[in-house]
């Protein structure tokens, strides 16, 4: 069920913090924020940090990850998920 959820990404956020668009290769880490059409919603608290990837490899990364983790969150299965650029570290 949860592989038909509409993932979206946001880098709103992250552009308001850091005064430009996110990219790069490093270090990302995305928090993750959930509806459905009964009415629930949710900021999840917990951060994904992902090893050193893309920014576009870490979606990629991140939407992969995303079905397991929902599900073993709670009995409510969003019709859609934002995940939140939240931070980025530039390897040296």
């Amino acid at each position: 069920m949860a592989n038909s959820i509409k993932t979206t990404f946001s880098s709103n956020d992250y552009q308001k913090s850091h005064g430009k668009a996110p990219r790069g290769f490093g270090t990302w880490a995305f928090s993750v924020e959930l509806e459905s059409s009964e009415g629930y919603s949710a900021v999840i608290d917990d951060v994904f940090f992902t090893p050193p990837l893309s920014l576009t490899e870490a979606k990629k990364w991140a939407k992969k990850r995303l079905p397991s983790y929902i599900e073993s969150l709670s009995d409510h299965i969003p019709d859609s998920v934002t995940i939140v650029a939240a931070h980025f570290d530039v390897l040296a």
